[in-house]
């Protein structure tokens, strides 16, 4: 009766350890898929992100050419005005109200690389991030194999089980 009761025990454990180790590969499995889905959504963030600096950007840029055109347009009026229209001041002025402007843009511009270049990094880490979630599902599964394995094994090589 006693070799009996071993082998119920021993097929109850294996029953457990086989059952255990299945549902933890498949939770396992819905944890990375939700950490790929979690990396999806951030990539699609920084997407939006981007795409609102960009915009934010060419505002910018827009406004600083408005601001100058103002600027050249107030600096005519004010060498009509003084009878100036036909000196070198007046074309002094202009030139350095454009150069001006082409400062301002080229610095909005170099931002924007930079700014770019962070998307594209953070970009890159989601999906560093979506390759690490579906290999951990991987090895999850796979150590979930093993558990079986190493059960069936452990029962095969039972003295009471068989032998």
């Amino acid at each position: 009766m006693g070799a009996g009761l071993g082998m119920i025990t021993q097929g109850v454990g294996l029953g457990l350890e086989i059952y255990g180790g299945i549902e933890g590969s498949r939770i396992a499995k819905q944890k990375a898929e939700a950490e790929m889905q979690q990396a999806a959504v951030e990539k699609q963030l920084n997407n939006v992100k981007r795409a609102a600096m960009e915009t934010q950007n060419r505002r910018s840029q827009m406004e600083q050419v408005r601001r100058g055109q103002v600027a050249r347009s107030m600096a005519l009026e004010t060498g009509a005005a003084q009878g100036a229209q036909f000196g070198s001041a007046e074309g002094g002025a202009a030139g350095s109200i454009g150069g001006q402007i082409g400062s301002n843009i080229l610095g909005m511009s170099q931002s924007l690389q930079f700014g770019e270049k962070a998307f594209d990094l953070q970009d890159q880490i989601s999906d560093i991030k979506m390759t690490e979630a579906k290999l951990g599902g991987q090895a999850a599964m796979y150590q979930g194999i093993s558990s079986i394995g190493g059960g069936l094994m452990s029962m095969g090589g039972s003295k009471s089980f068989g032998g």
